[in-house]
């Protein structure tokens, strides 16, 4: 079984690479066509202008002004749950339960009981409004990528709080998304609305894109070491049966974990750049291509000049 998910998480590396390396929020935000708010262009557009707001949201202390919040009222609860090996810094211990060990006995860890205090959401409420932005009127949605959101945290007590992300009514709104009959409330591409200027919008989906992109990565590399480890787990279970053996057993055994380790950390690294490159180059095919292709023509273009001299000393 253990091999079976190895394989299947080699296997499944490289296509979470490909979604992880074709992030496109700031593509498809600058694919947008820039326009003036008073104009009346339809289609995927951006503008940014002063947002009006007729019916405005009242949030956190009812005295600032939203055009989107999420409130959690929460509340903090003591639970019991099961942890194995090293347990959380914020659980204490109340008793131990089974020894978790894997297929071959080879790795084990003590699970215990343990007790945390965890903040338990009660009430959730999220409210979206709308703004008219020059020509357009703007409504905002689940579906939008806010940029700027806020988080804040109201302790009312030690055991109750209130946790609010809120959009708060810019002086100027930046938008993008389509635009039908003067209204926008989503894209086919992205939905962006946004307190900042066009390249702070995009300086910042940007980073959305790279943060993400790492994070996959990461993912992915994790996924090839585990992937590998579990083929190779078989290796370790022959040290395991090897330990018994008078003094130079548990040597062996220790050796033989170390070792699967280190060649399923060297196939990982291997495998990712192989992964990589063939990723990048698919994902560039049409510059790939037109770069040969001019490499081709440069030889060709060299070659030809080579012939002219030696076809004018031939003639003479």
């Amino acid at each position: 079984m253990g091999i079976f998910i190895g394989v299947l998480l080699v296997v499944g590396a490289p296509f979470v690479l490909w979604n992880g390396e074709n992030q496109h929020r700031a593509d498809d935000f600058t694919s947008a066509q820039q326009v003036e708010a008073v104009s009346e262009v339809e289609g995927y557009i951006t503008f940014q202008g002063e947002p009006v707001v007729e019916n405005p949201l009242s949030c956190i202390d009812e005295e600032q002004s939203c055009l989107y919040y999420n409130k959690k009222e929460q509340e903090l609860k003591l639970v019991t749950e099961e942890q194995c090996g090293t347990v959380s810094e914020d659980a204490t211990i109340l008793y131990e339960t089974v020894l978790e060990c894997d297929e071959g006995n080879i790795n084990c860890e003590q699970c215990y009981m343990v007790e945390k205090e965890v903040w338990e959401t009660l009430v959730e409420d999220t409210q979206y409004g709308e703004a008219t932005v020059g020509s357009y009127t703007v409504k905002f949605n689940e579906g939008a990528a806010m940029q700027g959101v806020q988080e804040t945290t109201i302790s009312h007590s030690y055991y109750e709080r209130d946790v609010w992300r809120t959009f708060l009514i810019p002086q100027e709104l930046r938008v993008a998304g389509d635009a039908y009959s003067n209204i926008i409330n989503g894209a086919q591409k992205l939905y962006v609305l946004s307190p900042y200027s066009y390249e702070g919008t995009l300086a910042e989906l940007t980073s959305q894109d790279e943060g993400a992109m790492w994070m996959i990565r990461i993912i992915t590399f994790l996924m090839l070491f585990f992937g590998f480890s579990s083929i190779l787990g078989p290796l370790s279970y022959v040290g395991f049966i090897m330990k018994r053996i008078p003094l130079i057993g548990p040597m062996i055994n220790e050796v033989s974990g170390a070792i699967v380790g280190i060649v399923s950390f060297i196939l990982a690294v291997i495998s990712f750049i192989v992964f990589w490159i063939l990723v990048t180059v698919i994902k560039n095919i049409f510059i790939v291509i037109a770069v040969l292709i001019l490499i081709a023509v440069g030889f060709f273009l060299m070659a030809r000049g080579n012939e002219a001299p030696k076809a004018a000393k031939e003639k003479k």
